[in-house]
């Protein structure tokens, strides 16, 4: 009897134990947060720029392009493969993201070495002293970048976030929009026209970030919504009668690239969807990133047209996610390692679910 092998050397008395505590926990009093309803992850605010300025620019670009809420227009350096950008929010603000809209589609104008920093009112940006790095991205040794990305981190206070590019390859940088937010921030492969990503978590679930394919058929959309955030379910809205009929929707870490497959792991697989409003339930998962990737439109215009998209954890959700945290006075996750999770464990010990293992009964 005692030859499984997920059992082997583990003393019989010990078990008896472990089972005695896992009997008590019914009069352990409860110590959890109120789990029935929900967080939305994504209720953030994009702060608007009152001001943005440049270490210097190019004929038919200016800072002002950064913060005209349209991707239509863009700064450019003067100095070949680096150069920085700064934006004053105008007052202090609790800032937990930022969204960089690239220009040119699919590489072109990327930005392979930066620093997202950021300073108080008398932050002077030609004094490196003044700043404090929130993300650093270095692409250099691997001779590629990208274009569009999206950061979110730990709230901090600031009047001004400054960008500073210190290689672009082999051209001038240039960036289209440059967004601040008070918490999640959102990104996409490519832009069609308007406010970049930024319609994805503005409420208006009828207007469209409108997206182009690439070459290949696929497009996505990301959202950062900082550090492990405890996460449950993603509710999606696609512009009436534009609704993606294949995607996957993925999570991934702090850092997941948007650009690579491989970081990601999939919640949900859809073929032929019809519906503009769509919403996937899935177990809790700790997660810092949301992918959509979208490989067919309905109309088929060749652009991906995600509206609004909402990402929720229970009311309660820890900060930091404990991959120990299985459960809590209600069956679910509750932010603590506790007796409640030894009771799960105890629940299923020795329980075995591999189909054609003998010893696995």
């Amino acid at each position: 009897m005692f030859e499984k092998k997920n059992i082997r050397n583990v003393p019989v008395l010990g078990i008896a134990a472990f089972l005695a505590v896992c009997m008590l926990l019914p009069n352990v009093p409860a110590v959890a947060a109120d789990f029935t309803a929900t967080t939305n992850w994504t209720n953030t605010d994009l702060y608007p720029a009152v001001t943005a300025q440049v270490d210097s620019d190019r004929a038919g670009t200016s800072a002002a392009n950064l913060i005209d809420q349209s991707v239509g227009g863009a700064w450019s350096g003067g100095v070949l493969g680096s150069g920085w950008a700064m934006i004053d929010l105008g007052e202090s603000r609790s800032v937990g993201g930022v969204s960089i809209a690239g220009v040119g589609d699919y590489g072109g104008r990327a930005l392979r070495t930066y620093q997202i920093q950021y300073g108080n009112a008398s932050a002077d940006p030609t004094v490196d002293g003044d700043w404090t790095d929130v993300v650093s991205y270095d692409m250099s040794p691997y001779d590629q970048a990208h274009v569009n990305y999206a950061y979110g981190f730990d709230s901090v206070t600031a009047q001004k976030i400054r960008l500073k590019v210190e290689d672009a390859g082999y051209d001038y940088p240039a960036v289209a929009e440059l967004q601040v937010w008070s918490g999640a921030a959102p990104t996409m492969e490519s832009f069609n026209s308007g406010p970049a990503a930024a319609s994805l978590l503005d409420g208006e679930k009828g207007g469209a970030a409108a997206n182009p394919r690439d070459p290949n058929g696929r497009t996505w959309w990301m959202v950062d919504i900082g550090p492990d955030k405890a996460v449950d379910s993603v509710d999606m809205w696609f512009h009436p009668g534009y609704a993606e009929k294949d995607y996957v929707l993925q999570y991934g870490a702090a850092n997941a690239d948007p650009y690579y497959d491989v970081d990601w792991t999939d919640l949900a697989n859809v073929i032929g969807n019809t519906d503009d409003a769509v919403s996937h339930s899935f177990a809790l998962v700790g997660v810092q990133r949301i992918r959509l990737v979208s490989t067919a439109n309905v109309v088929g215009d060749g652009y991906g047209r995600l509206a609004e998209i909402e990402i929720n954890g229970p009311t309660g959700s820890c900060d930091t996610y404990l991959e120990a945290d299985i459960s809590g006075p209600d069956g679910v996750p509750d932010c603590y390692v506790d007796l409640y999770d030894l009771g799960k464990l105890g629940e299923q010990w020795l329980d075995c679910t591999t189909t054609g293992d003998p010893d696995c009964i």
